[in-house]
């Protein structure tokens, strides 16, 4: 198992993340629907760069964990504040 911080360009522009203070209650788990190389690409390419309904981590088929955004910031993953200021979000590599 191979634990990385993935380096994109959202990670190092933090103005799209909000830092959010409350403690995390939920963990929300989900999947990616294709390859981890083909969901990395397209979060990095989807709204020019500016996507920010990406996870916190992904974990590969062989056990690799991705970090893509620090916990201590939120996700716009769910669509709801009031949620996603509470959950941690981790999506599985899954192609079916």
């Amino acid at each position: 198992m191979h634990i990385e911080d993935y380096d994109i360009e959202k990670e190092k522009n933090k103005k799209l993340f909000k830092s959010s203070k409350s403690p995390r209650k939920q963990i929300l788990l989900g999947h990616t629907s294709r390859n981890i190389d083909d969901y990395l690409k397209s979060i990095s390419l989807r709204h020019n760069g500016k996507y920010t309904s990406i996870p916190h981590f992904l974990i590969a088929k062989n056990g690799d964990i991705i970090n893509l955004v620090q916990p201590i910031f939120t996700t716009n993953l769910f669509g709801y504040e009031s949620i996603d200021n509470d959950n941690i979000s981790i999506f599985l590599e899954n192609e079916g």
